[in-house]
């Protein structure tokens, strides 16, 4: 049941970004197409929150977390870049392991896609 109303919040959500949050909603499709196109690769599984557009963009949209978080994407301190374990300063959305809902993330591209053409 939870599931199921996190799906239901993202639907919403994706409803809501069109009109409000063309920006957003853009870099949504872009996100997911990415998934979709790639499930496996690391680079389009991580989401920096110290870069200011993706912050600005993703990271501080509540209907575009709801998103992402649903397909399997979760906060967590991001690790310095050359592998040594250190804490950077920020963090990052990152979809680990197993978590990526791919039947979810084809679902909600082709719903955000769909509510682009019906603009």
């Amino acid at each position: 049941a939870v599931a199921g109303g996190a799906v239901a919040a993202a639907v919403a959500a994706c409803s809501e970004l069109v009109e409000s949050l063309p920006e957003t909603h853009r870099t949504l499709i872009k996100v997911l197409t990415n998934l979709r196109d790639r499930p496996s690769e690391p680079k389009y599984r991580r989401l920096r929150l110290a870069n200011p557009q993706v912050k600005r963009v993703l990271g501080d949209v509540e209907q575009a977390r709801r998103i992402l978080e649903c397909v399997g994407f979760c906060e967590r301190p991001d690790e310095a870049a050359d592998g040594s374990g250190a804490s950077s300063s920020g963090t990052v959305l990152v979809c680990e392991g197993g978590k990526l809902d791919e039947p979810l993330v084809i679902q909600l591209l082709d719903l955000l896609t769909g509510l682009a053409a019906g603009r």
